[in-house]
């Protein structure tokens, strides 16, 4: 009895070394992942981007700039992933990170600029959104259909100095559809002379301070400060 026991015994242990060894060998000998490019290097929330690679159909999740994404595509084949970069990413430099199979390899940095676009179905994507593993072609991008909402942009304004109820032109650019101005952080009256001029009245109680000029794209500000002179006593 005892001798048959450690028969038993014996040959479940080469069993299970056996079942041990031939998994560490399929995972040493699965294709590693890699990144060869990721396109456009400068993108807007809502706007979908593409890392191509080789082996990326193991990709779990998609980060851009430390956010998660919730919405990306996985080609079946593994040589791209698709994802539509979240509305909590911030402007500025992003590294894109892409856990493959338990491993991160990541690319860029890009660009995420200002402003926003209407995000583009993914490649067979699910009501709903998610990530998806099906062929497909890639959405549009911004030049190709997509209405892009851009955020105001200040390049100058002259006088550099003026006292309250003076005027003040503006010159920048997508200055359409503008909600408001502001001068110090004081809301301020304007007109829209075309989308790359405004005229801006300093308001009461403002104070020296960056000009601030807002549309549904975005909150463009001034790079210099505007100085508010003091009324003379009378």
């Amino acid at each position: 009895m005892s001798t048959r026991t450690f028969h038993v015994t014996v040959v479940g242990a080469v069993a299970a070394l056996a079942c041990l060894l031939a998994g560490s060998a399929a995972a040493a000998n699965a294709p590693e992942a890699m990144i060869t490019g990721v396109t456009p290097m400068q993108a807007m929330i809502g706007q979908t981007i593409t890392v191509s690679g080789e082996n990326l159909n193991g990709t779990r999740s998609v980060t851009i700039g430390g956010q998660t994404v919730s919405s990306f595509a996985v080609d079946p084949a593994g040589r791209w992933v698709k994802a539509i970069v979240p509305s909590s990413v911030s402007p500025g430099a992003a590294t894109v990170v892409l856990d493959v199979d338990n491993t991160d390899y990541s690319t860029g940095p890009i660009t995420i600029q200002p402003g926003s676009v209407t995000p583009q179905p993914l490649p067979h994507e699910a009501a709903g959104g998610g990530n998806s593993g099906s062929h497909g072609s890639a959405p549009p991008t911004v030049g190709g259909g997509i209405s892009a909402k851009l955020a105001p942009r200040i390049t100058l304004f002259s006088p550099a100095a003026g006292r309250v109820g003076s005027k003040v032109m503006v010159y920048g650019s997508h200055f359409t559809g503008v909600t408001w101005v502001k001068l110090g952080g004081i809301r301020a009256s304007f007109s829209v002379l075309s989308p790359s001029r405004l005229s801006v009245i300093v308001p009461k109680r403002a104070h020296s301070g960056k000009l601030s000029v807002h549309a549904s794209g975005g909150t463009g500000v001034s790079t210099h400060t505007f100085r508010v002179v003091a009324t003379p006593a009378v």
